[in-house]
């Protein structure tokens, strides 16, 4: 087997930022995440087999390992005619393995149990909360009484407390 080499740009860019979101985008498509869980057996796979797997012709097929090759999500290894792909290590599948546990997680936000009463006006230590201190700060933000970072009155907000 002969391994077929990844393309990568002749300037490395250091930006671990830029190198992250290049990772990211190239899973973010469902028939590439489809070809990466079915390649997470170990195995290596013909662009026809991954095709079946993500339901998708093998002309897509072909792009998206393309995509997936540059990203160095995956190698491909060329025996004769044939070509095989499967991941690019073990890395690769912890990575996966990652991405579906945070993926399995609620996106529901947790409810509050807080009685409605004391959502709607309470104190908290020093200070007021609850709907109704958000309803006084909004007024006094509209009214110009405080700074716009809320950390202090303005003269304005001064002279309608005095």
């Amino acid at each position: 087997m002969t391994p077929l080499k990844t393309v990568y740009d002749s300037e490395p860019d250091n930006s671990l930022e830029k190198s992250m979101s290049l990772v990211a985008s190239a899973i973010a498509d469902t028939s590439r995440v489809s070809i990466l869980c079915a390649l997470m057996d170990g195995r290596a796979w013909t662009a026809t087999e991954l095709s079946v797997v993500a339901d998708i012709a093998a002309s897509t097929t072909s792009g998206h390992l393309t995509r997936l090759l540059s990203s160095g999500l995956v190698i491909c290894l060329t025996q004769g005619r044939h070509r095989y792909y499967s991941l690019a290590g073990h890395h690769i599948a912890g990575l996966l393995e990652n991405l579906m546990g945070v993926s399995m997680h609620p996106l529901i936000s947790p409810q509050s149990r807080t009685p409605v009463s004391l959502r709607y006006a309470r104190t908290c230590y020093d200070h007021l909360a609850g709907e109704l201190a958000v309803k006084i700060y909004d007024f006094m933000q509209q009214e110009k009484w405080i700074e716009a970072d809320g950390t202090a009155l303005t003269p304005v907000g001064k002279t309608h407390f005095e």
